[in-house]
């Protein structure tokens, strides 16, 4: 099944590298600086110190994460 995902991606033009060359990115030396009290993704956490606002699909993802649960089942 991997394979075939896999294969999929590349036929649609995604291009995969090596862990190396994706953390040498400069972004990753970033510090967004962002506390909040929900969790949010390195790359949202970035858009967000760059005063960019979530756009409304991302509003929707995380408004329908179950926050509260996760955090009483990880305490």
């Amino acid at each position: 099944m991997l394979d075939e995902l896999l294969t999929a991606y590349e036929k649609h033009g995604v291009n995969f590298i090596s862990l190396d060359d994706a953390l040498s990115d400069e972004i990753y030396a970033a510090d967004p600086n962002i506390i909040r009290d929900r969790a949010y993704t390195f790359l949202n956490q970035v858009r967000l110190s760059k005063g960019f606002d979530n756009p409304d699909i991302v509003k929707q993802l995380y408004a329908s994460l179950p926050e509260e649960k996760l955090n009483n089942l990880c305490r």
